[in-house]
Order: structure tokens, then sequence, then C-alpha cells
């Protein structure tokens, strides 16, 4: 039963994702963020009233996110996909594209495993150096530490991002920098406040939002938190990479980051435990951000250059 159920979900998870992608992409804001935040509160809250009403089980729980995944794409999924059809284009044309879009796609297909190894390795570093326990308590302050960071970069890139794709694949090269700086700035900036709040509100906040199990761990928070300060901002870069179709710079940004965390994090729960852990996110995230500033960079000036030869041809989307 947990196998069909998570089968299930899967399947409503990859359908919601497509549904979401073209509401993103078509700027339908309003209709995208009322699905998320539908979507955010929902599964919790029915999945908790399924628990208290029926009974305390795995299947309960995946059982209460999947009726309520359907349900809201049932509601929110209709009149998204185009009803007319578009041009029609030859065979060869349609071998082009093809293979355009594998040559974009196949850089990306590791990227799950990767995201995996940057975001969760750490854990099973500490639970193999130090204890369960500390990974359990690391666990706890890392997820408060990181989510206000990655869902302020979130909202700003679904601003932004759609936006800044459609100026590259105009060729309109001058509007394209001018929405990376602000983009940029604007993450950059939010990061910079919210490290500062961390810095000095850290025992406040474990006390607000951290289970008293946990609380003693508070000096971890403004560490991890630059951390994704800094890599939210090296996100940016990266979309620059993406927006020109240049995805193997992508896959090579993120396996610099895995291996630097690789190196780091043993080093630093050695060293200093727990406290190393979150000491070494922001420096295997600094890494990622260096190597996704000069990536992006080299991409822009590509970019640039082969407008200059060829101003009538606009940059691929």
């Amino acid at each position: 039963m947990l196998v069909v159920l998570l089968v299930l979900m899967l399947a409503c998870d990859c359908w919601r994702s497509a549904n979401v992608s073209l509401l993103n992409a078509a700027r339908r804001n309003r209709h995208y963020a009322l699905w998320v935040t539908a979507d955010t509160w929902a599964r919790p809250l029915v999945a908790a009233a399924a628990v208290l009403l029926v009974g305390r089980t795995p299947e309960i729980v995946l059982g209460a996110y999947v009726v309520t995944a359907a349900i809201l794409i049932a509601l929110f999924s209709r009149n998204i996909w185009p009803t007319e059809p578009g041009t029609v284009t030859g065979p060869e044309a349609s071998k082009q594209l093809d293979a355009r879009m594998w040559t974009y796609a196949v850089p990306l297909i590791p990227m799950g495993i990767i995201g995996w190894a940057s975001n969760l390795g750490d854990r099973y570093v500490i639970g193999g150096i130090l204890s369960v326990a500390d990974a359990g308590l690391y666990a706890a302050i890392y997820g408060m530490s990181y989510a206000p960071f990655t869902l302020v970069g979130g909202t700003v890139e679904l601003a932004l991002r759609p936006v800044h794709q459609a100026a590259v694949s105009r060729g309109d090269h001058a509007k394209a920098r001018s929405l990376f700086r602000m983009w940029v700035a604007t993450v950059a900036g939010i990061g910079v406040v919210g490290v500062i709040i961390y810095s000095f509100g850290h025992p406040l906040l474990a006390i607000l939002f951290v289970g008293k199990n946990f609380r003693s761990g508070s000096e971890l928070m403004p560490w991890i938190g630059a951390g994704y300060a800094i890599r939210a901002t090296s996100y940016v870069f990266e979309r620059v990479c993406y927006a020109y179709g240049q995805t193997r710079r992508v896959l090579t940004v993120q396996l610099i980051a895995v291996v630097a965390t690789v190196i780091c994090t043993p080093l630093g729960v050695l060293t200093l435990g727990l406290k190393g852990a979150a000491m070494a996110v922001p420096v295997y995230f600094s890494v990622q951000l260096l190597a996704a500033i000069f990536f992006a960079h080299r991409t822009m000036q590509e970019a640039t250059a082969s407008a200059c030869d060829s101003p009538a041809t606009s940059a691929p989307s």
C-alpha cells in the first residue's frame, strides 16, 4: 500500500509541476500563487485531520496527501494547456528541436542526486562521526535556518525569471543584464538582512519556532543561514546559464559544490563537531557561488559577442 501511495503521490506531483510551470511561463502569477499556497497548507492540514480522525499510520498520511493533491489538480488545472494547435513544422525542424531539447535536458538528469548530496549529506556524516542524536539536533536547527532563504529566493525567481528568459529569447541582452542585476541585488540584499537577524536573534527564534529539546543548537542558525543566503545568490547566476541553454555549466557548478561539501563537512565535524558542520555550510556554498559567477560571466560574454557578430540573430531561448 505504501508503494502504491508513493507512486500515486509521484504522479500527482509530476502533473502539478508541469501545470505550475506553464502558469509560471505564462506569468499567470495569481493562479500560480493560489495553487501553490493551497497545496502548501492543505496537505499537512488534511493529513493532520486524517491522523486525528482515523489513525496514526503512514498510509493514512500519504493517502491524505494523495487525495488532497488530486482534488487541487482537478480544481486548478482547468484551462491551462493550450487548446489551439501550434505551428506545424517539417520533419527536419522537429529533429533539430528534439536534438536541442535533449542537449538541454540530459545534463540535468543527475541533478536530483547531486541536490540530495549537498542538502542532506551532512546529516549522514554527523550521524556516522558523532551520533544519531546529534544528527537529529542538527536537522531540526537546519530546517529552521535554511527555509526562509529558500522561500525568498524562490519567490523572487518566480517574479523575475520568466521576464529575464523572455528578454534572452528576444536577444535583448541589455534588458536581460538589467533584470539580472536587479535579481542579484534583491536576493543578496535580503540574504544579508536575514543573516543579521539570525546573528542577533537566534535565541528568540529558537524559542518561538524550535522544540525545547533542540534549542541548544540555536548558535548554528547564523552559519547555516549565511550558507543558504550565499546559495540563493549562486542560484541567480546559475539561472543565467539555464536561460542561455548552457545546462552543462549548471551541472559543472553543482558537481563543484558537491565536491566542496564532501571535503568541508567531514573536516568541520571532526574538528568542531556540530558547529564545524554548520560553519562548513557557508564555505562550500561560497565555492558554488564562485563557480556560478565564473560560468555566468562567461555565458553572458559569449552571448554578447555572438549578438555583435550577427545582430539579426537572437539568442536561443
